[in-house]
Parts: C-alpha cells; structure tokens; sequence
C-alpha cells in the first residue's frame, strides 16, 4: 500500500486506526450495520406478522358476514318477497365491498409485501 505523502512516517499509525476502524464498525458479525440489519428484520418480520394477522381477522369476519347472509337469503324453499330482495340487495353490497377489500387494501399489502397476485 502506498503511502499517504502527509502521512510518510506515520504508516503504522494509519494502519492501525484503519484496522480498527474496521474491526469496530465495519465488522460484519458484531459491527453497528449488523445491529441496524437485525434490528430492521426483527421489526419487519413483527410488523407483518401483525399485519397478516389482522388482515386474515378482517377477511374471516367479512366472509362470515357474506356467508351468513348467503344462508338467509337461499332458505331451503324459494322465496320471491320483499324481504329477499332486500336481503339479496344487501348480499350483492357485501360481495361488492369485498372485492373493494380484495382488489384494494388487501392487495397493496400483498404487494409491499412481496406477494405478487393475479
């Protein structure tokens, strides 16, 4: 290595620091950027975990709703009344809000979190 002409006599010195520099911070099993890198992936790893957790919560709750409302709508006999139609309506704005749930928030979380979806 060639000598800095400021530094002629004082090679050791610079080699030395140098060294240290990169035992203390640039070390790739104990160094401050491994600590930031564990740190990152340990709170990613929590925060996606809480996230998938309630959006799988949040899906359950509105398929429940869309499948309990499928079961008074389609009793065992046909039914053609008012109260139907008013229960079929309000299936086709559950579907409807679902598929905004699926193709929206759902889906970007996916995304950001690498999934990729059709």
């Amino acid at each position: 290595m060639d000598s800095h002409p400021c530094c002629a006599g004082k090679a050791g010195v610079h080699n030395n620091r140098k060294a240290a520099f990169k035992a203390a911070i640039i070390d790739k099993t104990s160094g401050p950027y491994m600590a930031m890198k564990t740190h990152i992936e340990t709170t990613v790893a929590t925060l996606l975990q809480e996230v998938e957790t309630e959006l799988k919560t949040s899906c359950d709750d509105l398929f429940l709703k869309i499948f309990h409302s499928f079961d008074q709508i389609c009793l065992r006999q046909e039914d053609d009344g008012f109260q139907a139609l008013e229960m079929g309506k309000e299936l086709r704005e559950d579907i409807e809000e679902a598929r905004r749930v699926l193709e929206g928030p759902a889906e970007e979380a996916l995304l950001g979190a690498g999934i990729y979806v059709k």
